[in-house]
């Protein structure tokens, strides 16, 4: 682990032990109650979102009438929604009105990483609807998004261009919180050409190539997402380094390329569905090809909490998808022809493992 991974982590296990030795200052009802009532953070920082607001907010108090102006929300639920906000410490209030902090700036559009797009994603009406029905599904091993809309998560998305789209934002926004340092690991270096194996938008294959100023990039993914990543590219003037491949990565991906990553996907799976990737990707690959892994593991220490929360996420909407340890992915790789990988830690809640095709 890098001396920078090793203190990012360190940092956190202190916030950590901080947080827990203030929780058992404040009374257990307190804190139970803030616990069963998480959703109404979701809820505001999505309608922050939506209603305009957490752009409006800035470093100059103003009363909720003054942010909502002439807009479609009334004074009084602005308000409430703002003093909600308040208490999910997502807004500051002085005696003169209300102002950001810097979680607000985070909700902002023009954030340079903004998680707006996450909370829109984690307060529509599909992502809270599957989770109304967690208690039910789980308790009947059920599916809590099919039990929900009658369906699974990826055709419903496939259905809708607008929902398509919003996930495909939010997925953009979490990608672009480490890809600068991911693409600074190791197994990404002394590369001709990477190709992003169901990359989304492409944000972390735009980062790969602003890194490395020699490398060529190859993006596989749906239609509708590839159209978005082409505007990304288009923007960024990168669109000349980069071949953009519209597809479904578990019947092809593009063969005989030095090296193919897979962010954030494989969590997305059981491990039927896991290794058919895998597998895809290995009959694309000649032998000594590289296969980097960018995972959120499922292990003991700092992010564990992290982890653990994103596993239940991948519970209640996808059909066995899950957070996996090293040991898991390694038996995945080695299963679909791939070397036991090599871990390489982040100052991110990421991991990059690298292994190569046998």
């Amino acid at each position: 682990m890098s001396p920078g991974a090793l203190a990012a982590r360190l940092g956190v296990r202190a916030y950590l032990l901080l947080r827990a030795w203030v929780d058992r200052l404040a009374p257990a009802e307190l804190l139970l109650a803030e616990r069963i009532t998480g959703v109404a953070g979701t809820a505001v920082a999505g309608a922050l979102v939506a209603s305009g607001l957490a752009a409006r907010l800035d470093d100059t108090p103003r009363s909720a009438s003054a942010l909502v102006g002439d807009g479609a929300l009334a004074h009084d639920t602005a308000e409430r929604l703002l003093r909600g906000g308040v208490a999910v410490g997502l807004v500051d209030r002085t005696g003169s009105g209300f102002r950001r902090n810097r979680l607000t700036r985070l909700l902002a559009p023009d954030a340079p990483r903004s998680l707006g797009p996450l909370a829109t994603y984690f307060a529509s009406e599909s992502n809270l609807r599957a989770w109304s029905r967690f208690v039910e599904a789980v308790r009947r091993d059920e599916v809590p998004f099919r039990l929900a809309h009658g369906r699974g998560v990826w055709e419903h998305l496939a259905s809708s261009e607008e929902e398509s789209a919003d996930f495909a934002r939010a997925m953009d926004a979490v990608t672009r919180l480490d890809a600068e340092v991911v693409v600074h690991t190791p197994g990404f270096s002394g590369l001709a050409v990477l190709c992003d194996v169901a990359g989304g938008t492409g944000a972390l294959l735009e980062a790969a190539l602003r890194a490395h100023p020699g490398l060529q990039g190859v993006l596989v993914d749906a239609p509708g997402v590839v159209q978005l990543a082409r505007r990304r590219f288009e923007r960024s003037g990168l669109l000349g380094r980069v071949r953009l491949e519209p597809g479904d990565v578990f019947a092809a991906v593009p063969p005989g390329l030095a090296a193919y990553v897979l962010k954030d996907v494989l969590h997305d799976w059981d491990d039927v569905r896991a290794f058919a990737l895998l597998e895809a990707v290995r009959r694309a690959m000649p032998p000594g090809a590289r296969l980097l892994l960018v995972e959120l593991l499922l292990e003991r220490g700092a992010l564990e909490s992290l982890a653990a929360l994103t596993d239940l996420q991948m519970l209640a909407v996808t059909d066995g998808g899950r957070q996996r340890s090293v040991e898991q992915l390694a038996l995945l790789l080695g299963r679909a022809g791939f070397s036991a990988p090599v871990v390489h830690r982040t100052s991110t809640p990421s991991s990059v493992l690298v292994s190569e095709a046998v």
